[in-house]
């Protein structure tokens, strides 16, 4: 048989606080675009005669801003 639990011979528990709410609300933040990943152009490969030839191209997606248009 298990001993009655004494209240009095217990430890206080941690110290508690009551926080008011918060009525103001964060600000959304604005989601990248998906085709330049947020960065508001791309590099596009060339035909030419050199291997490896890159064109910096800016995203139509997002107009070259590297957010999702509204």
């Amino acid at each position: 048989m298990g001993m009655p639990i004494d209240p009095t011979q217990q430890r206080p528990g941690p110290a508690t606080t009551a926080v008011a709410p918060t009525t103001a609300v964060a600000p959304a933040t604005p989601r990248p675009c998906g085709w330049c990943m947020g960065r508001g152009s791309y590099l596009e490969a060339l035909e030419g005669g050199l291997r490896h030839e890159y064109l910096p191209v800016v995203c139509g997606g997002c107009g070259g801003t590297g957010r999702r248009r509204a």
